[in-house]
């Protein structure tokens, strides 16, 4: 709530809450909401004085409830009798005096930017819920926490134990007793209050807010009279449905009734077992079926149909209550929808999962997440002393990932913590199926290992069904329908199906065994969660063509392969690239099954030349590597050792860079001279070019004969124009290296023009990157700003990553050149971000360095020194010529830099200026090989403050 304030510090460990809320206010907004403004204002003043006077800090509002924790249950205490008293004593000018209700409980909970989470915060909304306005309840916890330190003048009255709406065991409830409280109330707001058959829970309720407010809207509104809840095998339907049918049951005359199908397959055993629910009983002439439709049509309930996917006629047995029942709510669970009029579908998603692309590295950062308070949860229930550490986080976080965030999935795997660490459950997850039994032994027979619980789904499939669902496990990624269509075409040929296989896809969707991604919404694909496709492929080994089902999902990737090929240079790059980035893990399941070398050398090229425009550049080589293993000869062989020879160059591995652009020239120049194909000649001419890039990083001997003036000339006598614009690129950087920036500027103007003219972007990009290079170092700032920001814009559409993370780079230079050093942070914390999603280690050691040059001017000594030794440490996991690159250089420069602002502080530590001496001789020598003019002399600046600070003589 805004304004509100408290006092200390936030609670933390073993903490008491309070919620509060106003009884009937939605009927006091409806009869006097001129009335309710100034009354709500006053509530809140009332609250919130009452908190703050008792130490107490307001997390959250919701409405007008009130959500508060204490570090101690007196204070709690105290404060609630204070709301009490104060809203009681206030003359309130409504048709009726307001009334709140408040409910308090003690225990341990998670907590996360300012919010708390948990079984503890459950269970305190639903003690709240069951008070009057008025009374105070507090739970047996808060009880004993207060009970040698009672308050004087403050009582609990014992009220026995009560089931609460999270159906978990009951509660003992107290209600605060004190002068000025009144003490007589209607018994209390829990379930032994109303009809129904809802079973005692053995374990808490947890997360699932989203889910549940959706849920609760859809069965009260009545608009639809059937809700179905859909989603894969132990994804936690049911439970979710009990505790709406708990949440909603005040609001049905006649209560909440579960009914379990799971053992019933046919319709007319369906109604047999709604009537043992209630006891109906048929009279001649009546059927079991007048029986149960007589006895709901007078009443008012919520009626939960548990697992229906598999019960034939479920739809009509539903659609019949639902017509001729009109106060009765039809609560379905299923794996596949009824689809009958009156329905409206619910698809139950995983429980909210650590973000993939983001190391977890703390247990804080995992606290806010469903998948991970359930797998805490259960892996306390079975050792007490289990709790997530900053050591263990990343394997918490990896076994909820690798799980899919599937409720039963994770509960499984966390009863394994009893003789297992988290690293060690992680490490045996690629046998999930065989990992994850042992469930507990009251549970259904289909919920005790999640292998039975993907066999009841695939159990209920049908023939062609079955295949299909084997056949698409040799997909690894992203399912388009165009892919599915060759695969299970392969997979049905010869057998007696004539189902087209889209309608086979949209089969396994119904029955939640495949689910839509958003990825194109022109363009749908499918996935198939980790645990079903780890069953999936071991049903794909018993398939009779799987051999042909392997080969036809090669074949098709290498023709998509060529596709890409084609696209990746030309004005539908941008769309190529994403379609491309997303097939990814496709094409690199198809490289093993591919036979024929040739086809996996081609997809294994089209692989290394998406991870080089993304940034990937170890992947990329290792894509490259696999193709040649392949043994593939001419063209592709030329252009998977150009791939290799360009990842050296870029991390000044001069050896490297020599030997595969070598090979890439003599293998290119044979093909064009055997075939005059115009793709040899064009890697010909490129390799040529990026051997003359070779005397930028050291390799002056190596470059020699290869002149980019002499490739350019030989480009346009043959029509090449990307050989041509690249030989103008490659001659902007060895002007640029030369100081010659007029002639950098040409060069760089012309390579944009050309590949303006292809329709080739992303190159331009490219080309505008270094033309704000030139500007920077000729002194015009605003104009490198322009070209900077235009390229990110250009190359963030695309989805190049590897341009992108250089034009961030110079771009945060800039800005802490201009001393702009707020947003050089944002830009820096940008390129971090990019270069760790793809493991760029040297672009992200320059994101650190910049962060340690922002920090150092900042006067930030500490975070200074620690974002230079990290751009260090990231150099030097880089390997190969990284730690001869620019990046190593600029990271040495920075660390000078703040070595140097620490001598001043100890001027006579030695070791200090020895490391100081050696960062900037390092740095030195590298931009002096380089030609790196501008960061030479800063460093030689560096030098001179060191000298000065030590008192020597420059």
């Amino acid at each position: 709530m805004e304004g509100v304030t408290t006092s200390g510090t936030r609670p933390s460990g073993t903490v008491t809450f309070l919620f509060t809320d106003i009884e009937g206010s939605t009927n006091l907004w409806d009869t006097a909401p001129d009335l309710m403004r100034p009354a709500l204002e006053r509530h809140d003043a009332i609250v919130a004085a009452a908190v703050a006077a008792h130490d107490g800090h307001v997390f959250k509002t919701v409405g007008d409830a009130f959500c508060v924790v204490f570090h101690r249950a007196n204070d709690a205490v105290r404060a609630s009798v204070a709301i009490e008293r104060a809203i009681a004593a206030e003359p309130w000018d409504l048709p009726r005096p307001m009334r709140v209700r408040i409910g308090i409980h003690s225990g341990e909970a998670y907590e996360r930017a300012g919010d708390y989470f948990g079984p503890v915060v459950n269970r305190v909304a639903r003690i709240e819920a069951a008070a009057h306005g008025g009374q105070i309840l507090a739970s047996l916890v808060t009880q004993e926490l207060v009970r040698d330190l009672q308050p004087e003048g403050i009582g609990f009255h014992e009220l026995g134990a009560h089931r609460l709406k999270d159906l978990v065991r009951p509660e003992s409830l107290f209600q605060i007793v004190a002068d000025g409280l009144d003490t007589e109330f209607p018994p209390l707001r829990t379930l032994d209050r109303y009809h129904h058959n809802l079973p005692v829970e053995t374990t808490p309720f947890l997360g699932r807010e989203t889910e549940l407010h959706r849920l609760r809207e859809l069965v009260l509104d009545g608009q639809y009279p059937i809700v179905s809840i859909v989603g894969p095998g132990g994804m936690g339907k049911t439970r979710i449905a009990r505790q709406i049918a708990a949440d909603v049951i005040d609001r049905f005359a006649d209560g909440s009734f579960f009914v379990d199908l799971a053992a019933v397959r046919d319709r007319d055993l369906v109604y047999p077992a709604i009537a043992a629910v209630f006891g109906f009983e048929p009279s001649a002439p009546a059927t079991i079926r007048d029986a149960v439709i007589d006895g709901l049509r007078p009443k008012q309930l919520l009626l939960v149909l548990d697992n229906c996917e598999q019960v034939a006629g479920a739809a009509d047995v539903a659609t019949e209550i639902a017509t001729t029942c009109p106060d009765v709510r039809c609560l379905i669970t299923s794996r596949i929808p009824l689809h009958v009029r009156g329905e409206v579908i619910v698809d139950l998603p995983a429980l909210s999962l650590p973000d993939p692309n983001r190391t977890a590295d703390d247990a804080q950062s995992l606290s806010q997440y469903e998948s991970v308070w359930l797998f805490v949860e259960r892996a306390t229930a079975v050792r007490g002393d289990f709790t997530v550490t900053n050591r263990n986080a990343p394997a918490v976080a990896q076994i909820c990932q690798r799980l899919d965030g599937i409720p039963l999935a994770i509960e499984l795997a966390a009863t394994r913590i009893r003789s297992m660490s988290p690293e060690s459950l992680l490490s045996r997850l690629d046998q999930r199926l065989r990992v994850l039994t042992g469930g507990a032994v009251d549970l259904p027979e289909r919920q005790r290992t999640l292998r039975a619980t993907i066999e009841w789904s695939y159990e209920l499939l049908d023939g062609a069904q079955q295949a299909s669902l084997a056949a698409l496990a040799v997909f690894s990624g992203f399912i388009r329908l165009p892919a599915a269509e060759a695969v299970l075409g392969c997979a049905l040929m010869g057998s007696d199906s004539s189902d087209d296989p889209i309608d086979l896809v949209e089969a396994l969707v119904e029955r939640s065994l495949l689910c839509v991604t958003p990825l194109d919404e022109a363009d749908p694909a499918y996935c198939m969660l980790e645990t079903i496709h780890e069953y999936a492929t071991e049903r794909l080994e018993a398939l009779p063509r799987r051999d042909g089902i392997r080969t036809a999902f090669a074949a098709y990737y290498a023709d998509l392969a060529l596709r890409i090929d084609a696209a990746l240079g030309g004005p539908d790059q941008a769309e190529w690239l994403r379609h491309a980035w997303s097939e990814l893990e496709n094409m690199e399941a198809a490289l093993p099954l591919a036979l024929d070398p040739v086809t996996r050398a081609r997809i294994a090229l089209a692989c290394a030349e998406v991870y080089e425009i993304k940034g990937a550049a170890s992947r990329a080589v290792a894509a490259a590597r696999l193709g040649l293993d392949a043994d593939p000869v001419g063209l592709i062989a030329a252009r998977l050792h150009l791939v290799i020879g360009r990842a050296g160059l870029a991390s000044a591995d001069v050896a490297t860079a020599q030997h595969h652009l070598g090979r890439a020239v003599d293998l290119a120049a044979a093909a064009a001279s055997e075939g005059c194909d115009e793709r040899a000649r064009e890697t010909e001419l490129l390799a040529r070019c990026e051997r003359a890039h070779l005397q930028l990083v050291g390799g002056l001997n190596e470059a020699l004969g290869y002149r980019p003036q002499d490739v350019a000339a030989d480009a346009r006598r043959l029509g090449v124009a990307t050989a041509e614009a690249r030989a103008e690129f490659v001659s902007g950087n060895l002007a640029l290296a030369g100081s010659d920036l007029d002639a950098a500027r040409l060069h760089y103007g012309s390579a944009s023009a050309i590949y303006e003219g292809i329709g080739d972007a992303r190159r331009a990009a490219q080309c505008r990157v270094n033309l704000g290079i030139v500007a920077y170092a000729s002194g015009h700032h605003s104009e490198a700003r322009v070209h900077f920001t235009a390229a990110i814009m250009e190359l963030a559409s695309i989805g190049d990553q590897s341009i992108l993370a250089t034009a961030y780079s110079n771009l945060g230079n800039l800005l802490v050149a201009e001393g702009d050093l707020c947003d050089a942070r944002n830009v820096f914390e940008s390129l971090i971000g990019l270069a760790d999603r793809l493991d760029m280690y040297p672009m992200a050691a320059a994101g650190h360095a910049g962060l340690s040059d922002v920090y150092r001017l900042r006067g930030k000594t500490s975070e200074a020194l620690s974002e230079a030794q990290t751009a260090l440490s990231l150099i030097r996991r880089a390997g190969g010529g990284c730690d001869e690159s620019l990046h190593a250089g600029l990271a040495h420069r920075v660390h000078g830099d703040i070595l140097v602002e620490m001598l001043r502080e100890r001027p006579d530590d030695d070791d200090l200026r020895m490391r100081a001496s050696a960062a900037y001789e390092a740095a030195g020598r590298i931009f002096r090989e380089y030609g790196e003019h501008e960061e030479y002399e800063r460093t030689r600046s560096g030098l001179e403050r060191l000298h000065h600070v030590i008192g020597e003589v420059g």
